[in-house]
């Protein structure tokens, strides 16, 4: 038995710890074309309960990429290749955003590296990954060298095909449809070709560089008067329909009319 006045009172004392949070998610396109522009989203939140502090977001821009611009007062630091933000005070349950836009310059696959920091070594970290791909894109082009033209003379027709895109285009076929009122003469061009009926086949450019052409020349003798049509048609690996050009050409007659007399 406790002796009169050795009685205790004992209070349990709760202490509850509140804590901050970091988290980031990093969102932007998967696939972007050269020369496109890109934008990255950085969305960081505090799931905890206690104020983050002096939190700074930033991301590791991969060489693939140039930074056009950044929101909320980012500042880019040319030789990390980073674009950071200063955020400060980050409340419990809040999300903060900032934007980057930039630049795809070369083709690859290439990984964003976002990193969230704050005091008491508070941190997190997202990656994205971009694949850069270049875009081809066929230019058809193509002129008459007489119009009009007389009867039993001969015209050509000069076509350009022209890569205007950022990548290689592969598998470049060229076929010419001969007018009814002409017949085939003669052709050159950068590969060899042969005669399908009214249709002349060329065969195909195994590979176009950007910014290279590809000229063909074909020459043709009119047979008889009216206005032709002369159609050609250009299909490749990366074209989902053919690309089909017509140029009108006249072909007249300076003979003189003969009539009959009863």
């Amino acid at each position: 038995a406790e002796a009169e006045g050795g009685l205790h009172a004992q209070e349990a004392a709760q202490v509850s710890v509140t804590m901050p949070r970091l988290e980031l998610q990093l969102t932007g396109p998967g696939l972007r074309y050269l020369g496109r522009k890109a934008l990255y989203t950085l969305k960081v939140s505090n799931p905890g309960d206690a104020p983050a502090t002096n939190v700074t977001v930033s991301d590791v821009v991969p060489e693939g990429f140039k930074v056009l611009a950044a929101s909320d007062g980012g500042r880019h630091d040319f030789s990390a290749h980073t674009v950071s933000w200063f955020l400060g005070d980050v409340k419990p349950g809040e999300a903060r955003e900032v934007k980057l836009e930039v630049q795809a310059i070369n083709p690859g696959e290439f990984k964003h590296k976002a990193s969230a920091v704050g005091a008491h070594n508070l941190s997190a970290e997202s990656e994205l990954a971009t694949r850069v791909e270049g875009l081809s894109a066929l230019m058809l082009e193509m002129v008459d060298t007489e119009d009009p033209i007389e009867v039993n003379s001969e015209t050509s027709y000069e076509v350009r095909i022209s890569n205007t895109g950022s990548k290689v285009e592969t598998n470049i076929k060229l076929t010419a449809t001969i007018p009814d009122k002409m017949e085939f003469k003669s052709a050159t061009g950068p590969v060899r070709f042969h005669e399908e009926g009214k249709l002349i086949v060329f065969e195909p450019i195994e590979k176009l560089a950007p910014r290279a052409d590809a000229v063909f020349r074909i020459n043709v003798k009119a047979i008889d008067q009216g206005i032709v049509r002369f159609k050609i048609q250009m299909t490749s690996t990366n074209l989902t329909e053919p690309v089909i050009k017509m140029e009108a050409t006249r072909i007249y007659s300076d003979a003189p009319e003969t009539r009959s007399s009863h």
